[in-house]
């Protein structure tokens, strides 16, 4: 696998993680879409990356420092942790205010995804280009995390005297039964007189004082009569999205992410693009899943239609991942079995690039060790141990070996700390040399026995010889004229040292990979 290493949104990475000698070969970078675009452009939305909405200060400075050192970039723009403030005082812009608590931009408002998409062109007019980009993640169907997220969760409350039902567009004060979260914006659904939302929550929301509830008239609002004392207010994500206020369907996320996808694709041509999955509780259909009963709600509907979907159209330059990799998570084989979080991972493996991300750092942590919550008292080490093989069941199998063998975004503070346990589990990567230009594959800290092969599918154009292949700048061997893979240099290294290879390829038109290899004979883990 491909070590990322992953630190802090907006935070500058530790120069320890760009060192050469670092186990990490990509370093994921995270920029809150309200930091890189803090003001509002006046003349709508624009994808022109000099418009002074946009601030590149701490994008450019941390691109240049990975191109610099190196490494390649996983690039992430978290648009809903994050999202501008002034995104929430377009006019007629919706937002929506989950089961928890979270108050979020409507995924397919009409009136903010123009600005997203803006916003992803001009990120791709100013880093597109750059070969250290390895990956854009798609982020559009989330929540407060870079996750798959639609809310499909359900919160109650109990209104602790009667009331009057307002009319319709009129608000009412009514008292929650007490120690009961009310969330401001939340709308909830009172049986037999429809829904309602807390447009004013005195006191803390963890224990309102008093809510103003007011009658939002959809169809089948009650305007009259007594709201008894008990009754109970049901916030519903699943009720609230398919409502006639936020009219939710399948087709229309499914619609909303491809077309951020496109215009994706289109801003990045170079890059991966990569889509966390997830799961959508009981929102969608039961038809498509690999779930034996079919009359069973599948919550996997929505992520296999857009991954199938993009299989076909993108190929090699489309990947899907998980972003919370613990340590009690199900392997490939027990999640084909099981209706979880990791079901689409396992499902569409040797189909599809899969990548992975760390659900929370290992190391330091005193009161649980990962964020299955389990404490370990093995520590750290230990932890880790167990979601690098998990990590590795999950990335195994990968469709185009030569692209990439899958990447694992470890958290900084694990790649730092914890990196001979990493290091182990690191990819043995290809390198592609197009056109001529040297390939260079730059390895850590490290000891044994290392074999490589060298292979260039036009060596046969000319026989007097192949790729020059080099380790620290000096000859190890020449490759021999073959379409296969055959040269087979070897290091020997005795103590702890920092290595480069390099591969001078004579042919201009050709494109010459390295791998290394472990035979069995010589496998040192």
């Amino acid at each position: 696998m491909i070590v990322s290493s992953l630190g802090d949104v907006g935070v500058p990475c530790d120069a320890a993680v760009l060192a050469p000698s670092s186990v990490n070969q990509w370093v994921s970078i995270r920029s809150a879409w309200g930091g890189l675009q803090p003001l509002e452009p006046t003349g709508g939305p624009t994808n022109n990356p000099t418009d002074p909405s946009y601030d590149w200060s701490y994008l450019d400075s941390e691109i240049g420092r990975v191109t610099t050192a190196g490494k390649g970039i996983l690039l992430r723009v978290l648009v809903q942790n994050g999202a501008p403030g002034w995104l929430f005082q377009l006019p007629g812009m919706q937002s929506y205010t989950d089961s928890q608590g979270q108050t979020l931009w409507v995924w397919w408002d009409p009136v903010v995804n123009p600005y997203l998409q803006a916003m992803y062109q001009a990120v791709g007019a100013r880093y597109g280009a750059n070969n250290s980009l390895k990956v854009i993640a798609i982020e559009i169907a989330v929540t407060h995390s870079g996750d798959w997220g639609i809310p499909n969760g359900t919160s109650t409350w109990n209104i602790s005297a009667n009331v009057t039902c307002p009319a319709y567009g009129a608000t009412v004060t009514v008292v929650p039964q007490p120690n009961q979260p009310v969330f401001a914006g939340s709308i909830g659904y009172i049986t037999g007189f429809g829904f309602f939302q807390a447009t004013d929550v005195n006191g803390p929301q963890s224990h309102p004082t008093s809510v103003q509830l007011t009658n939002l008239g959809t169809a089948g609002n009650a305007s009259s009569g007594t709201i008894l004392a008990g009754s109970l207010v049901t916030v519903s994500d699943i009720n609230n999205l398919v409502s006639r206020i936020y009219l939710y369907t399948s087709t229309r996320i499914i619609n909303t992410v491809q077309a951020t996808i496109d215009t994706i694709a289109g801003a990045f041509p170079n890059a991966i693009m990569t889509l966390a999955v997830g799961r959508n509780g009981n929102l969608d259909p039961t038809s498509g899943g690999i779930l034996p009963t079919a009359t069973q709600v599948n919550p996997n509907y929505v992520c296999e239609h857009i991954t199938r979907a993009n299989i076909t159209k993108y190929g090699p330059r489309f990947a899907i991942q998980k972003n919370q990799l613990t340590s009690t998570i199900a392997p490939p084989a027990q999640a084909l079995l099981t209706n979880s979080n990791f079901t689409i991972l396992a499902e569409f493996q040797g189909r599809v690039i899969i990548g992975m991300q760390e659900s929370l750092v290992a190391f330091g942590n005193t009161s649980w060790h990962d964020s299955g919550g389990v404490p370990d008292p093995l520590g750290y080490a230990d932890v880790l141990k167990k979601i690098m093989v998990l990590a590795q069941e999950y990335l195994s199998n990968q469709p185009y070996p030569t692209v990439t063998p899958g990447w694992f975004e470890i958290y900084q503070g694990d790649v730092i700390n914890l990196s001979s346990v990493i290091l182990p589990y690191v990819a043995q990567p290809l390198v592609a040399n197009v056109a001529g230009y040297p390939a260079l594959l730059t390895r850590g800290v490290t000891e044994g026995a290392h074999f490589f092969e060298v292979y260039d599918p036009f060596i046969n154009a000319d026989p007097s010889g192949g790729p020059l292949f080099q380790v620290n700048q000096e000859l190890v061997a020449l490759g021999v004229a073959s379409t296969e893979p055959a040269a087979q240099p070897q290091l020997n290294l005795n103590e702890m040292t920092p290595f480069t290879i390099s591969v001078s390829d004579p042919y201009p038109w050709s494109e010459v990979t390295v791998q290394e290899i472990v035979p069995l004979s010589a496998a040192v883990l």
